[in-house]
């Protein structure tokens, strides 16, 4: 099956939504996970006059929407492991160090609310250990 890029980026924006959930994230926080995105994804040409990448801006706009519904990051986090498991050829050892870096980065800033609360950073390495969509999930 045939992505575009659009659907792959929010996807992303569902993964680092889910994860940012998970760590109990204040409304006010948000900007802060923006950033932290925004550091590890925004690669844009010297020559383009957009302010943002559109790959980040469909981040932004995807976890603006979850953030507006009040999805419940298990939700978001199934979004991006069934696309994950759908589309497993576009995941490069050099991508997924990328996300799990930033995914990394998202658990770091934000310090857990409760430790008996959804982890998808641990379902994140797991899925992409297996390399393959968790079963069930």
């Amino acid at each position: 099956m045939k992505t575009d890029n659009r659907e792959f980026f929010e996807r992303l924006g569902d993964l680092f939504y889910s994860l940012a959930v998970d760590r109990s994230i204040k409304p006010i926080e948000f900007s802060e996970l923006k950033m932290i995105i925004s550091k590890d994804w925004m690669s844009q040409p010297q020559d383009s006059d957009l302010p943002i990448p559109e790959n980040v801006h469909l981040m932004f706009v995807e976890m603006d929407t979850l953030k507006a519904t009040d999805v419940p990051s298990t939700e978001a986090f199934y979004n991006f492991a069934s696309f994950y498991g759908l589309h497993p050829e576009i995941f490069t050892t050099e991508l997924m160090d990328r996300i799990k870096e930033t995914a990394k980065c998202i658990n770091a800033f934000f310090p857990p609310d409760s430790p008996y609360k959804n982890n998808h950073m641990g379902d994140l390495i797991l899925l992409f250990q297996k390399k393959k969509n968790i079963a069930n999930y």
